[in-house]
């Protein structure tokens, strides 16, 4: 393994100074490198925060649900233990 991770670092340090993005094609045994503009992977726009009503929320499970699932789960059948 550290003679393929030796034979890439060996590749990228004959390429010219600048940005790049190795890809590997999961269907094939090659690996790609693409030199790509040095502002590409950055954003100028600022994310804000989605407001608390539209915000998704996880479902909240009933107290008698989770005694009742939590029962079924403790219960093991006679025979084993």
């Amino acid at each position: 393994m550290w003679g393929i991770v030796k034979s890439i670092v060996d590749l990228c340090m004959k390429l010219s100074e600048g940005k790049y993005v190795l890809v590997k094609d999961p269907s094939k045994p090659q690996v790609r490198i693409y030199e790509v503009p040095a502002d590409a992977f950055e954003n100028d726009y600022v994310e804000e925060p989605l407001p608390e009503d539209e915000q998704v929320q996880p479902p909240e499970e009933s107290s008698t649900e989770a005694e009742t699932n939590g029962a079924a789960e403790d219960k093991k059948p006679e025979g084993q233990a």
